[in-house]
């Protein structure tokens, strides 16, 4: 993505210094939180349905982490917006909880955040326990419940759909559909993918990740000067080098021509959610037609 420099006035200086929500933050970051805001907190989500169900008896500090963990892994906000959520539930100041999982478990945000991604949440669950020892099973049944799998049998899942409950063993269903329900998809996986009136047989999500990039690319709406494309607020979904923000960050990087590469190191509903996020940017009329059939 080509970056320009523009003249700015103190006022404008000022309320961007105001505007800082993380140590990573930079002009560019914050006027494209500011001009697309982040829609993943909808108004038709309840807070009973959004958070965690956890035991008033725990300390705030880890109740505050184990939210923010919840929001990241189940919800699929970023690790910023689902801080952002937390402070408004409890009425405090961003920092307060960017303190408990930041300052209090002796971590940066980027520390934090690769402990986020799903092979390192072992070793997050292992610091809260050894940071909370009086608090073991409640630590333990939280991250049970974070990476169990489906708890709906495999071989015949549902989502609610509109209509009514549509089985995707045999029927095609929105990805926007699909993402209300992402937190029930880990293990699954897709069978094919419709776009419009095109079909394409897929095996994994990354070749459903491929095969939506490829048709944007083919007509006409993604280019390489539209690069790149986040997924988080420091990992990219698609680059035109195979690299994210913060190099620190390893990736599953896929070629799908020159100059046009996609990380596919990510979960079922990640990809959901990467894909979602790509439609709304680029074709946003396009959200109900792009649809999965699950295996």
């Amino acid at each position: 993505m080509k970056y320009y420099n523009i003249e700015i006035d103190e006022e404008v200086r000022q309320y961007l210094l105001n505007k800082i929500e993380d140590f990573g933050d930079t002009p560019n970051s914050i006027l494209r939180r500011e001009l697309f805001q982040n829609k993943e907190l909808t108004p038709t989500v309840s807070p009973s349905q959004l958070f965690p169900s956890l035991p008033s008896s725990i300390p705030t500090a880890l109740q505050h982490i184990l939210e923010v963990i919840h929001l990241v892994k189940k919800r699929g906000l970023s690790r910023v917006d689902a801080t952002k959520a937390v402070s408004k539930r409890h009425k405090v100041r961003r920092e307060t909880v960017l303190d408990k999982y930041g300052r209090q478990l002796d971590k940066t945000t980027s520390e934090v955040d690769s402990l986020l991604e799903d092979q390192n949440l072992p070793e997050f669950k292992r610091i809260l326990l050894n940071k909370f020892q009086d608090y073991r099973n409640i630590i333990e049944g939280f991250f049970n419940e974070i990476i169990k799998t489906n708890p709906i049998n495999s071989s015949r899942r549902k989502v609610s759909n509109q209509g009514g409950d549509k089985d995707t063993t045999s029927e095609h269903v929105a990805i926007e559909v699909l993402y209300k329900h992402a937190d029930r998809l880990f293990k699954s996986k897709p069978a094919s993918v419709r776009i419009d009136e095109n079909e394409f047989e897929v095996n994994s999500w990354t070749e459903f990740d491929e095969a939506v990039i490829r048709w944007f690319l083919e007509n006409g709406l993604l280019n390489q000067s539209m690069l790149p494309i986040d997924a988080t607020s420091n990992k990219y979904f698609i680059n035109s080098k195979p690299r994210h923000k913060l190099e620190t960050y390893d990736g599953q990087w896929n070629k799908v021509e020159e100059g046009i590469y996609f990380d596919s190191k990510y979960n079922a509903p990640s990809h959901i959610r990467n894909i979602l996020n790509l439609t709304e940017m680029l074709a946003p009329s396009l959200k109900h037609k792009i649809k999965v059939r699950l295996k």
